[in-house]
């Protein structure tokens, strides 16, 4: 196991001798958090969450404290984890109905708004002024397709943001929490604790934005469980293990779906396939030497939202070709 060099963070489920400020590094494939606790006695408890890495715990007494003796133990799941559980299922199901729903809303008001556009005004005694009538028709359908466009990012993002969230609550293969008792040398002080978790990692979002002009602007997110005003988080853009301190770069982010990066990549064979729904296909060209990990994406052309798609990444100089809409998988 190689060493992390990187100065860390407080994913915070402790008893309430915790203190301080919190802060969490997030990996593609977990986390590395670090806490300060408080004891009094010569005794402190701190309740660690499952998904927690084997012989990753490092605790260090301040104060010239050493430390005598210590226990790690397994503890089942609570009530309040099951119900929380439970819970976030149960919105995870109503957030896919949505999203089922709003497409069909958005089939609906784009063929609207196309008809609207496509009629031919005839003046007639029941409609003396068929150009108003018509522009009101189309700006009616386009204000409803702005307000699906709206409520379709904000489930996807809450569905992202979901699915993180019940896999911390789950644990890697339904591990589950434990509890670190430290005995100490001395009777008052503090001690600085960190460790490694697998089931807690950061997911990344972006944002495809075309307009015609041979390039594409690209906006990579980060989407993760937030753990409070007091937390300060971190993103490292690899896996735990496939970093060391030389290579390991930890971007500050104040809140999730914030943006850790932005690119300007080369476009081809762009094609715009008219239909009740447009599509798009086009291939983007990676034309750096930076990784881009696989993420969900949304991808906009002249500032129109066309859909979201599963990215699966690019790697340097890479070149990748994607589809959107239903061109999708074709």
């Amino acid at each position: 196991m190689r060493t992390l060099i990187l100065a860390l963070f407080v994913l915070a489920v402790a008893s309430q001798s915790m203190a301080g400020e919190k802060t969490v590094t997030y990996f593609l494939d977990g986390a590395k958090v670090t806490c300060e606790t408080a004891f009094d006695g010569g005794y402190a408890e701190v309740r660690l969450p499952g998904g927690l890495v084997a012989d990753s715990i490092r605790i260090m007494p301040q104060s010239g404290v050493s430390i005598d003796k210590l226990e790690l133990n397994i503890i089942p799941k609570g009530t309040k984890t099951k119900k929380e559980i439970v819970s976030l299922e149960e919105r995870k199901n109503l957030l896919q109905d949505r999203l089922k729903a709003l497409e069909t809303r958005e089939e609906i008001f784009t063929a609207a708004a196309k008809s609207q556009s496509g009629r031919s005004p005839r003046k007639t005694k029941n409609d003396p002024e068929p150009m108003a009538n018509i522009r009101k028709g189309t700006e009616f359908a386009i204000s409803q397709l702005e307000s699906v466009y709206a409520m379709r990012r904000k489930s996807e993002q809450e569905l992202a943001s979901l699915e993180n969230r019940l896999s911390a609550l789950r644990g890697t293969n339904g591990a589950e929490e434990s509890v670190c008792r430290i005995w100490f040398s001395g009777k008052k002080g503090r001690a600085r604790i960190s460790y490694l978790v697998s089931n807690l990692s950061w997911q990344p979002v972006y944002d495809f934005r075309l307009n015609g002009n041979g390039r594409a602007a690209i906006i990579m997110r980060a989407v993760f469980s937030y753990f409070g005003k007091n937390t300060s988080a971190f993103i490292v853009q690899s896996k735990m293990f496939d970093v060391d301190g030389n290579t390991a770069v930890a971007k500050s982010i104040s809140k999730p779906y914030g943006k850790i990066a932005e690119f300007s990549f080369p476009v081809e064979k762009e094609t715009v396939l008219p239909g009740p729904v447009d599509s798009l296909k086009f291939t983007v060209n990676n034309d750096t030497d930076r990784h881009l990990p696989a993420g969900y994406a949304y991808c906009y052309l002249h500032g129109e939202y066309l859909g979201g798609f599963s990215f699966k990444g690019a790697g340097p100089r890479e070149s990748v070709t994607l589809s959107i809409g239903k061109t999708a998988g074709q």
